[in-house]
């Protein structure tokens, strides 16, 4: 690395729900670690986040600190965007007078980051909300062989492209065929739905909501198999179940990550991924054909599509 590399200060531009934070911090905390640079984190987007969601994470470490983008601007600053790197190793050097590099991106993928820091952030993580949570289910949760977090995400995804309900029945059906002791622990932002899918299918869970986020997500990450969603947010539960838990199990996911552009998915190969598992967004024509016509018979459609 050239340059002044004790000087230089990497800038996280954080934002987004708590699954892309963690991608954000662990991306550029992998990076100040390998250039020998110190971390700030400006929290400032979430002053006006359109989805409502708050700064989680960046402050899991105590030793933390908080910068404004506007701060590192002129000569020695410089901005790596995402998609001008696709892994941590691709950036091998800035220029001599480099002393900020502000961050502006999701990050997301294993590629992005070391699994060191992501275990010392899953620590910070356990440190902080453990305490807070019901004693006995942890210890439910820990003693369960083959416990199943399935995460069913729906409530602000529907444009991003929700996950089929049947890939969700699928995914646990196998679990419990190769696992008759599968005990269900599920996490959804629309119990109701939820309750009523698992039910139809004669599927006993049980419900959980510790009423927090972060809480949740270790939750999750306490289970020996996963049954994720398209959302960073379970990606984490999985991936933090699987490298810092230890048991072993299995990580089913969508093939499919966000429908609305070309995103890619940042699972990783190891994890049994299924095709055709999300039903993307978009509008039917021939359903809105066949509204218009009941609305106003042949001659409206026939104006209203020509």
């Amino acid at each position: 690395m050239s340059g002044n590399a004790n000087a230089l200060t990497v800038v996280n531009y954080a934002k987004g729900g708590i699954g892309n934070q963690l991608f954000q911090q662990v991306f550029a905390a992998s990076l100040a670690r390998r250039m020998g640079g110190q971390l700030r984190t400006d929290i400032s987007y979430f002053g006006a986040d359109p989805y409502g969601f708050s700064a989680a994470v960046w402050n899991l470490d105590p030793a933390a600190q908080h910068t404004s983008v506007a701060e590192h601007r002129g000569a020695g600053s410089y901005l790596l965007k995402e998609g001008q790197i696709r892994a941590l190793d691709q950036l091998q050097q800035l220029p001599a007078d480099a002393r900020s590099l502000v961050l502006e991106g999701y990050w997301q993928g294993e590629a992005y980051f070391d699994a060191e820091v992501a275990r010392q952030t899953y620590a910070q993580l356990a440190a902080k909300v453990e305490p807070q949570l019901d004693a006995a289910l942890l210890a439910r949760l820990r003693a369960s062989p083959n416990a199943v977090a399935v995460h069913l995400r729906r409530r602000d995804y529907a444009h991003m492209g929700l996950c089929k309900d049947s890939y969700y029945i699928a995914a646990i059906e196998h679990l419990r065929l190769n696992h008759a002791d599968a005990e269900l622990f599920v996490f959804s932002d629309e119990p109701n739905y939820t309750r009523h899918l698992l039910q139809s299918r004669g599927l006993a869970f049980t419900p959980l909501a510790s009423g927090s986020d972060l809480g949740d997500l270790y939750l999750m990450s306490l289970c020996r198999h996963f049954v994720i969603s398209n959302s960073s947010y379970s990606w984490w539960g999985a991936w933090f179940g699987e490298q810092c838990g230890g048991r072993g199990g299995l990580v089913i996911a969508p093939k499919e990550w966000v429908t609305i552009d070309a995103t890619p998915s940042p699972c990783p190969a190891r994890w049994l991924q299924l095709s055709h598992a999300v039903r993307a967004f978009q509008v039917d024509g021939q359903e809105v054909l066949d509204f218009l016509t009941q609305l106003g018979g042949s001659d409206l459609t026939a104006k209203k599509t020509s």
